[in-house]
């Protein structure tokens, strides 16, 4: 080790290998021969846990001077390996940045470590009389710097917008070990850093706005027939003059798989529409669910039932108990094509013999998104390798519908060509160059992709494949 490394960190940095591999995986199950056959080294050469600006930022200066990849890393509760590294190097636990630095009630806003989970900033938010404005469903695990590196939508998203607009400022380590503070006006703007999978720098502090605790919540579950219908109902609710604070999308079958827990579960395709702010706004939304309701002969829930929903928004990935292996695809898709989607899924269920559940947040009037989970066997090698490719052809569902992968991480570096133009993804680059020219942070994401995944042998990968599935049965596992 170092000297210089550890006279500044003392025991937080290590080389030893049983701590460094569990910075070598995140929540995806992947095999490790697929890591081999990619050429990816997700073990970093060692971890460092700064505490404090200066430590980060002399942590990368030191790495820069090397040539040595860095990995900044929060909790790591994506699947996309954006945290992951697949050059080795230096990663950085940025999980000692966490907590309330400054609460600025005039300003409305509150300046946080990036490590900060978003529950926890919630709950000491609401001790002062105040909260947080969107968050995400994996709130209890997410970090703030974390969901803004990603792309930043969720709960409370169809109201205040992406994350990336409640950014007043960041605190970020460029790649020559400089601090910058980073506005919605400067150069580099916040908007560079927003979804970018932490490729162009370390953000150690975050200034968000906030919003008032709201003195009143309402919280409806409408119950539809069939998903065209429940789209229709959505897009009115979410162009209301009285707009809710989120709204949630469940398949019938999400429900089906949370009665297989054990979980009492109601039928049909379920549309979530919740309220939030002063009491007069919730009585006023009271009014307009209720009309929604009649207007496209909704039904809605017992409110007990709603209320437990609500109290378990955090928990999706509860599906994991079921076992072995939980896998999903997760995809933007234009609103009103929803009824498409949950059609030609079923279809694809049925071919497949594979049972899929779907929820989703919307966004907007028009946009949506969409996670598509499913039941798989990582002990079972050849068929995981065959409910792997699944996930290709959810992408290709959405994709056919005007959809494409939410977030980017490595597992989605195929995509590149349908997320962005040409355009875009040049400007990506050179924002890339022009922040770390040595295209050390994070390498591998966001920008390109290995060779075997380039999108004409990725699409080919995954027909070959599926075409196994004849050999190993149903990607299902009972």
């Amino acid at each position: 080790m170092d000297k210089f490394l550890t006279d500044l960190l003392g025991d937080r940095v290590t080389e030893d290998w049983w701590e460094r591999i569990v910075y070598g995986r995140d929540l995806a199950e992947v095999p490790k021969i697929m890591c081999r056959i990619l050429g990816l080294e997700t073990v970093p050469d060692m971890v460092a846990r700064p505490v404090n600006t200066e430590e980060t930022a002399a942590l990368v200066k030191y790495a820069s001077n090397k040539g040595m990849p860095i990995t900044p890393r929060g909790s790591g509760s994506s699947a996309f390996f954006n945290s992951v590294p697949v050059k080795k190097g230096l990663t950085l636990d940025m999980s000692s940045f966490k907590g309330i630095e400054l609460l600025n009630g005039e300003r409305e806003e509150v300046t946080v470590g990036a490590g900060t989970r978003w529950q926890a900033l919630d709950q000491e938010l609401r001790q002062s009389g105040w909260a947080v404005k969107s968050y995400p469903t994996s709130a209890p695990a997410a970090t703030v710097a974390g969901w803004l590196s990603m792309e930043g939508y969720g709960i409370g998203s169809v109201y205040y917008g992406p994350l990336s607009n409640q950014v007043t400022k960041l605190e970020v380590v460029l790649s020559d070990g400089t601090v910058q503070e980073v506005t919605q006006e400067s150069r580099p703007p916040v908007a560079w850093f927003a979804g970018c999978d932490g490729t162009l720098g370390v953000i150690t502090r975050i200034t968000l706005s906030i919003r008032r605790a709201p003195a009143a919540e309402g919280h409806w579950l409408l119950s539809f027939n069939q998903s065209e219908t429940l789209c229709e109902a959505a897009r009115e609710l979410a162009a209301a003059t009285e707009k809710p604070y989120h709204l949630g999308y469940f398949s019938s079958t999400y429900f089906d798989f949370l009665r297989q827990l054990g979980t009492p579960a109601p039928e049909g395709e379920i549309l979530e529409v919740d309220y939030e702010g002063e009491k007069a706004s919730v009585a006023a939304g009271r009014a307009v669910v209720e009309e929604v309701a009649r207007k496209y002969n909704a039904i809605i829930l017992d409110p007990d039932i709603t209320a437990h929903k609500w109290e378990e928004r955090f928990y999706h990935m509860r599906f994991k108990r079921l076992g072995p292996t939980l896998m999903a695809a997760e995809d933007w898709l234009p609103l009103q094509n929803l009824g498409k989607y949950r059609e030609t899924l079923k279809k694809l269920s049925r071919r497949l013999g594979t049972k899929f559940y779907s929820y989703g947040t919307i966004v907007s009037p028009d946009k949506m998104t969409v996670f598509t989970g499913y039941r798989a066997d990582a002990r079972q090698k050849l068929a995981y390798v065959v409910a792997m490719a699944v996930t290709g052809r959810l992408h290709a569902l959405a994709r056919k519908l005007g959809g494409y992968p939410y977030s980017l991480g490595l597992w989605n570096t195929p995509y590149l060509p349908i997320i962005y133009s040409r355009e875009e993804l040049a400007e990506l680059r050179r924002r890339k160059e022009q922040l770390d020219p040595q295209g050390l942070f994070n390498p591998g994401k966001h920008y390109t992709y290995p060779v075997l995944l380039a999108p004409w042998l990725f699409s080919l990968g995954v027909n070959v494949v599926s075409s196994l599935q004849r050999f190993t049965g149903p990607c299902e596992w009972e």
